[in-house]
């Protein structure tokens, strides 16, 4: 039942909630219990801007957020055999974390990274993080419950209520 939102309004999300939904997220199962997984709440305006210029899939949106975040998998855990799990293990922890952010009425527009090394290591230099895989995520609340029913009806998606 979840869809990219990418209309926010101007009401601010407290940071309590972002990490609620991070701890539901944290729940997610991974390899051999590793725990690879990061989540970066990012609310500095001017980082955010250069966030969203370095990924640049979100321009005529994302950088009206004022709060964005970045799930991060590190590969530093896992064996050369398994060159794929940071990827699956991020990817499921942050469908668990989109999944729990849209139970909070939180719309959010998933971002992916997949950039050639010189932006990758940019990026790293701005979160400060050295082992990067992973996805952007950026937020903002839905207007009201309302919104999202309509939002969907547009999808083609029958609602029933």
């Amino acid at each position: 039942s979840r869809h990219s939102v990418r209309t926010y309004s101007d009401k601010e999300i407290e940071l309590d909630v972002l990490k609620d939904c991070v701890d539901i997220a944290r729940t997610t199962p991974t390899a051999c219990n590793r725990q690879p997984n990061k989540t970066y709440i990012i609310t500095q305006k001017e980082l955010i801007k250069k966030i969203v210029n370095v990924q640049g899939g979100g321009r005529g949106f994302a950088e009206k957020a004022n709060k964005i975040l970045i799930v991060t998998s590190s590969v530093s855990v896992f064996n050369n055999n398994e060159v794929f799990e940071a990827l699956k293990s991020g990817g499921m922890y942050a469908m668990n974390l989109l999944y729990a952010l849209h139970s909070k009425k939180i719309g959010v527009c998933p971002l992916l990274w997949g950039e050639d090394i010189k932006k990758d290591n940019y990026l790293r230099k701005l979160i400060k993080e050295k082992k990067l895989k992973g996805c952007f995520i950026g937020r903002q609340y839905i207007v009201r419950e309302q919104d999202l029913k309509n939002f969907i009806s547009k999808l083609g998606v029958k609602n029933e209520n």
